[in-house]
């Protein structure tokens, strides 16, 4: 072996050698190398997800709340602030007909969001929304 070598020129060495190392780290990585680093970054992903999730449903209840007193007090001035202050569009029916919307994007037809659910996700073609519903009373004792 030692005749071989000194028959190879300098780079040629360098090459043998270089591909021997590279050879060795692979064979390196290939025995240490499991899924439990991956499971762990998945599950720490879907964790911030879902915290993600949990802080944004937050919000939408606090914004509903919000709509719910405007709407109890009467004050129409005040929804049309909350149009500008709230992150999220918000809709209401009153007897399946809508009396007031946020946002002029998107309105969706009374049929796709009844039924009765607290929180649902709702595919459309458009994309995927999460819904609160939410029922209150108005300053006229209406039910909404």
């Amino acid at each position: 072996m030692f005749a071989l070598i000194k028959n190879l020129k300098l780079y040629h060495l360098q090459f043998l050698l270089g591909a021997i190392f590279f050879a060795l780290l692979t064979w390196i990585a290939l025995i240490f190398h499991q899924k439990k680093p991956l499971v762990a970054v998945n599950e720490k992903y879907r964790a911030v997800v879902q915290q993600n999730i949990l802080e944004k449903i937050k919000i939408l209840e606090q914004e509903g709340r919000e709509v719910e007193q405007l709407f109890q007090e009467g004050n129409a001035m005040s929804l049309v602030e909350l149009k500008r202050k709230h992150i999220y569009p918000c809709v209401v029916f009153n007897n399946e007909k809508l009396v007031f919307w946020s946002d002029f994007r998107f309105i969706p037809e009374y049929n796709l969001i009844a039924g009765k659910y607290e929180m649902q996700f709702l595919e459309l073609k458009n994309g995927m929304y999460l819904v609160h519903r939410q029922y209150f009373k108005t300053a006229e004792s209406n039910s909404i």
